[in-house]
């Protein structure tokens, strides 16, 4: 092997290529060519909603339709709370587990409703699906999966994880210097990732600051004036 590129090697990098190698790689890329479990999935469901028979949700008149999400280990679909769309659902479940022998476990999944599905009609669709009914969707990575109009609520969790740390350090005499790390390390920190994905309330700010502020301040067992 050359320890350096060639006059024919060069030539052979920057020729452009035949259409029988834009071909090839062009099948190769295909999105159907070897699915895995992931993209199967979500073929299924792309395919039931091009058929009308799930339709999606959009956020307003002028955003796309979304049909479904997948995460590392959850898939949410979304769809109109009608006999035919929840059995269209249970068909496509009931495919991709065959296609991949996988079992979807109907004990952790869910069902969340819209507030203007009426009480009977939410008992007959979840019991088709033989699934749980839940108000609302659980929290993915601790951040909640909905955000609705009281976003004060939805981050008092936020201020309890700050407590109950601040909480735990309370009976160790720590230094000034030793609060100013905690305060960097650990307690900055813990909002950091969630204010990367939310714009998180200004009372809610408010409070946090006060927070870490009477935390670096109480040293010594003492309160400091700040």
């Amino acid at each position: 092997m050359e320890s350096r590129v060639t006059e024919d090697m060069n030539g052979e990098l920057t020729r452009p290529f035949a259409e029988d190698e834009i071909t090839f790689a062009l099948k190769q890329m295909h999105p159907l060519k070897s699915p895995g479990p992931d993209e199967a999935l979500s073929h299924l469901i792309r395919q039931a909603k091009s058929q009308g028979t799930i339709q999606g949700i959009s956020i307003s008149s002028q955003a796309p339709r979304v049909s479904h999400l997948l995460f590392a280990d959850d898939t949410m679909i979304f769809c109109k709370a009608t006999p035919t769309a929840i059995l269209d659902i249970q068909g496509i479940l009931k495919l991709f587990e065959r296609a991949f022998g996988y079992k979807i476990n109907l004990e952790k999944s869910a069902i969340v409703f819209s507030h203007n599905t009426p009480v009977q009609n939410r008992e007959i669709l979840a019991n088709v699906l033989r699934v749980m009914v839940k108000d609302k969707h659980d929290k993915y990575l601790d951040l909640p999966s909905t955000v609705g109009q009281s976003k004060c609520e939805l981050f008092e969790g936020l201020k309890d994880r700050i407590w109950l740390k601040i909480n735990s350090w309370a009976m160790k005499k720590l230094s000034q210097v030793g609060h100013a790390v905690l305060l960097k390390s650990v307690l900055q920190a813990i909002p950091s990732y969630i204010m990367m994905c939310f714009d998180i309330p200004e009372g809610i700010l408010s409070e946090l600051e006060a927070m870490m502020a009477n935390f670096f301040w109480q040293y010594g067992g003492e309160t400091k004036i700040h």
